[in-house]
């Protein structure tokens, strides 16, 4: 087998794939999970039910379920990377530090990859958001724990190329004219643009006329269906008065943040969930409030947290497809039936939709181009097939073409020299 020279990887919110750089040629991507439908990607999932069992991928759920979510479960955490409020969770009593926890991942997917290869490879290129954080303290901050984490991982030689520019640089379409090309980045935490003049010659770093990108992605429109559809089953609404007084109280805003985030989600203090419960439980008046609030105490007793997100994730989904879809979801004291409606998910999601088109609108006002310059739209990451993503895409670029070929592929496949 050709000796490696670096690996390059796409280390995503949602997925990870990895190539590889070889003496005979460029690898865009190579089989990491056999669990996987696609075994060329591997969900960025980790799962540990005790200190000397860790699965990764998509093994995680089956095991999740099969041991009834023994343990902690750890999805979206790459996004922790840029939080300043984080630090560490504890896991199996021991404090474990963001970068030890992303450590985890990248470790087993070197280790696999070394397997394949048959070789210790500690070079790699690795594909990173314009911004991974709201501020530049938060994004240089992600930068560092990643660093970090790839050096605890075994790596020792890194380099970071951005993402919008390698899935330009994987373009194998063929231009008989200069060309310009909006590249859009989506994935489940952060939306990336750039606008690169295309010519008919080989690919230049000075041919990127602009980079733009904001911390909103895919996680973003899952956060605001759990709050505005899921949680209110869930007791997020209920309102109650303690004794004589006549001040309500309720869950608290950065406790319904937590919840509704993939994140987060994993790191809640047991503590606070049963507290505010136990607090709601005692002074509710309502049997129908007292009932979503016996489904949240099911669900976090039950450990049937991230089982209810994959079903959501599904539901949400089939209904890019439909106009409504209905949520039936019954297991072990949580039951929940919501229908949810497309518009109205439209109507919630436009704040995150605004920022989004404000990022794609800063990409062309740095190159200094109008929207109608542009020849071709070429998307990348799983975010794109959103389809309120795509209905602002095809409105603000309705007559020319939109590629939508490999999207979750692209990147990895622009890595190389």
């Amino acid at each position: 087998m050709a000796k490696v020279i670096k690996y390059t990887l796409d280390f995503g919110t949602s997925s990870t794939l990895l190539g590889a750089i070889t003496e005979l040629g460029h690898v865009s991507s190579i089989p990491l999970d056999f669990k996987n439908d696609d075994n060329h990607i591997m969900k960025s999932l980790i799962y540990t039910p005790s200190k000397h069992e860790w699965y990764f991928g998509n093994e995680c759920y089956g095991k999740y379920l099969e041991l009834e979510g023994e343990g902690r479960f750890f999805r979206s955490f790459k996004t922790l990377l840029s939080r300043e409020s984080f630090e560490s969770t504890m896991i199996h009593g021991e404090k474990v530090s963001v970068e030890s926890l992303i450590a985890r991942f990248l470790r087993e997917v070197r280790h696999r990859a070394n397997s394949f290869y048959q070789q210790d490879v500690t070079s790699v290129r690795v594909g990173r958001p314009v911004r991974f954080g709201e501020t530049l303290k938060s994004d240089q901050l992600a930068l560092k724990r990643l660093t970090k984490a790839l050096e605890l991982a075994g790596f020792t030689n890194i380099e970071f190329i951005y993402e919008p520019v390698a899935a330009a640089k994987a373009s194998k379409e063929v231009f008989n004219r200069e060309k310009l090309v909006l590249i859009a980045d989506i994935g489940a935490g952060t939306s990336d643009f750039s606008v690169i003049k295309f010519k008919s010659s080989k690919f230049n770093d000075e041919d990127i006329l602009s980079i733009s990108g904001v911390n909103v992605g895919g996680d973003s429109f899952d956060y605001e269906l759990m709050k505005n559809f899921i949680l209110p089953e869930l007791g997020s609404l209920v309102r109650y008065s303690k004794g004589d007084s006549s001040i309500k109280h309720g869950i608290s805003k950065v406790l319904l943040s937590k919840i509704c985030s993939p994140a987060i989600f994993s790191l809640i203090n047991d503590a606070q969930i049963y507290t505010y419960i136990e607090d709601a439980l005692d002074n509710v008046e309502d049997s129908e409030d007292e009932m979503k609030l016996k489904n949240m105490e099911n669900l976090f007793n039950e450990k049937l947290g991230f089982d209810l997100m994959k079903e959501i994730e599904k539901c949400k989904i089939e209904l890019s497809k439909l106009s409504e879809k209905e949520l039936s979801y019954c297991k072990r004291g949580v039951k929940i039936k919501k229908s949810l409606s497309q518009k109205k998910c439209f109507e919630l999601s436009q704040t995150k939709i605004e920022e989004i088109r404000k990022a794609l609108q800063e990409a062309l006002d740095l190159a200094g181009v109008n929207q109608s310059d542009i020849d071709s739209v070429m998307c990348t990451g799983g975010g794109v097939q959103n389809p309120m993503i795509m209905a602002e895409l095809q409105s603000r670029f309705n007559e020319i073409s939109i590629n939508l070929d490999q999207v979750q592929k692209t990147v990895v496949m622009g890595m190389n020299d």
